[in-house]
């Protein structure tokens, strides 16, 4: 609502979603929160929300595992079950609990990947500029 009227309010938050008490930015960070409110005002209900934000978790969540499998020179196909098996398991626990912890988990292949290149590169072992953009991701989503 902040985004539909152009009352922005850094620190309240003032607006419910169809005055029914649903709060998108209990926990979020307001690069979230926004980004959020902003795709509710896209899809116009909040079940269609929903619906789309698990998908984009599922993918972010999906995509990150199979890269930081293959970033570990897994074989493949192991890296596709990996990612399949992380998206039952690690991701499946958050979206069905409520726990805002989905979104963490979704960026914790992205955060592994960093750790790799820290064991892996001897040479130049902190790649500051990838390790600042997911490192600033999850301090927005916790």
């Amino acid at each position: 609502m902040q985004i539909k009227t152009g009352n922005f309010s850094y620190f309240q938050t003032n607006f419910a979603f169809g005055h029914s008490g649903r709060i998108f930015n209990a926990v979020y960070g307001p690069f979230l929160a926004y980004a959020g409110g902003l795709l509710l005002l896209l899809v116009r209900n909040w079940f269609n929300f929903q619906i789309l934000v698990i998908f984009i978790v599922f993918l972010i969540a999906g995509i990150g595992m199979y890269r930081l499998a293959l970033k570990a020179k897994v074989n493949e196909v192991i890296a596709i079950l990996l990612a399949i098996l992380y998206l039952q398991f690690g991701i499946v626990a958050g979206i069905l609990r409520f726990n805002f912890m989905a979104w963490g988990a979704a960026l914790a292949p992205y955060a592994m990947m960093q750790v790799l290149y820290m064991i892996e590169d001897k040479k130049r072992p902190i790649h500051w500029l990838s390790l600042a953009l997911i490192m600033a991701l999850i301090a927005q989503v916790h």
